[in-house]
């Protein structure tokens, strides 16, 4: 079977690695995950978002917390994306070939995974996500979990779809600039 590692190591252009620490993001207890789009979208992006008052958790039978041990797989491009993840400890590396370039995203703890299969109408994993060297402790939150949200608070959505677009605009703006790069080297 031709896994990530081979993928990876398969002959392409061009390989870029980021690294997106969502800052000094302490929990106590279990993560709001409003809360944590609202840092991220502050932190990461820069985008100043209102204060949408208290949110309760999200709750439900399958809201649980898991973990993966170094380099396990937690993801799969092209699965059925039914859950998002918030990186509670450790970290994840995301891998992501957009316009034939490879991007490996390293996320710590403090991040969200698995949000776009949410927003996009397909409903396909589009990315590898598979534990860091020191593993992950991550918070699953079924997709019917966060539609029941969202239901109750649209805003939530609306953040969701704000973060989603921030996600996308960054590949766009590193694919173009690996491009000027692998351009510029072959001249």
């Amino acid at each position: 079977a031709f896994g990530l590692p081979e993928f990876i190591s398969a002959v392409l252009p061009l390989v870029a690695v980021i690294l997106v620490s969502a800052g000094a993001l302490s929990f106590s207890g279990t993560p709001s995950f409003h809360k944590t789009l609202v840092n991220l979208l502050r932190q990461r992006f820069g985008i100043e978002v209102e204060d949408m008052g208290e949110i309760p958790q999200i709750k439900g039978e399958e809201v649980q917390e898991v973990r993966f041990e170094a380099d396990d797989m937690v993801i799969h491009q092209g699965e059925q994306a039914e859950a998002a993840y918030l990186i509670l400890e450790g970290g994840v590396i995301v891998v992501i070939e957009h316009e034939g370039r490879i991007l490996q995203v390293v996320k710590s703890s403090g991040n969200i995974v698995g949000e776009l299969g949410l927003v996009e109408q397909r409903g396909r994993r589009t990315a590898w996500v598979m534990a860091g060297p020191e593993g992950a402790k991550l918070l699953k939150i079924p997709y019917k979990e966060l539609r029941q949200q969202f239901r109750e608070y649209p805003q939530l959505l609306y953040l969701l779809r704000m973060y989603a677009w921030a996600v996308w605009e960054d590949q766009r703006m590193l694919s173009k600039a690996l491009e000027g790069l692998a351009e510029s080297s072959s001249i």
